[in-house]
């Protein structure tokens, strides 16, 4: 009887066949990768150096009393964060500088204007300069529902008028000594600041004092 031939199956496959499209899927998901990188490196770094070259500013500060008195003087500050600057007073340089400048102004009456001016950025700050009505000395005589008070100056300015101290009810009636022997009663003014002169009075101006003036 013939032994029958085994059949030949052929060796048996270790593992699934890699298919040859997969390294080639390997290298362009590689190149996606490296091109998003440089994408994203762009879109940080770039647009922010454009960013960073139009920032900054320039402040103006003006240090002085608002508005500025006729003959006195004020300092006016500056600050830029974008490069070399002018500071003008009505068109005319006073100052520069590249992060700060600084200058002290004595403009004549009337309105004024500064400006820092940059090669990227700007400011300007309009300012008054007013006449003075007084001397820090200066005191004047004023009325206020006819009291006689009194004004004086201070920064430049007349103060409202001040009355002086109340020291009587208006229309209060005291009694006063018209001479050695008799006695009157003077009345409190209008303002209560004072007395008037003494007057005789009815009941009083013909009492003698006792003390003084023999019955």
């Amino acid at each position: 009887m013939k032994k029958k031939k085994p059949l030949d199956i052929g060796a048996m496959p270790l593992g699934p066949k890699s298919s040859p499209s997969q390294p080639n899927l390997a290298a362009l998901f590689s190149l996606i990768v490296i091109f998003a990188a440089v994408a994203a490196g762009f879109w940080l770094f770039f647009p922010r150096q454009i960013a960073q070259q139009g920032e900054g500013s320039v402040e103006i500060y003006l240090e002085g009393p608002t508005p500025l008195l006729e003959n006195g003087s004020a300092i006016v500050r500056a600050f830029s964060s974008c490069g070399r600057f002018e500071l003008l007073l009505d068109g005319e340089k006073v100052a520069e500088g590249t992060s700060r400048a600084e200058a002290v102004l004595s403009p004549k009456i009337g309105q004024h204007t500064i400006q820092a001016k940059g090669g990227a950025c700007s400011d300007s700050v309009t300012f008054s300069v007013i006449r003075r009505e007084c001397e820090p000395t200066e005191r004047e005589k004023c009325l206020v529902g006819g009291c006689e008070g009194e004004k004086t100056c201070i920064g430049g300015f007349f103060s409202e008028c001040v009355l002086p101290r109340k020291i009587c009810v208006p229309g209060e009636r005291t009694g006063c000594t018209l001479d050695a022997c008799r006695f009157g009663r003077m009345e409190c003014n209008a303002c209560g600041t004072g007395f008037l002169e003494c007057l005789p009075d009815e009941i009083t101006a013909d009492t003698a004092n006792s003390m003084v003036c023999p019955g």
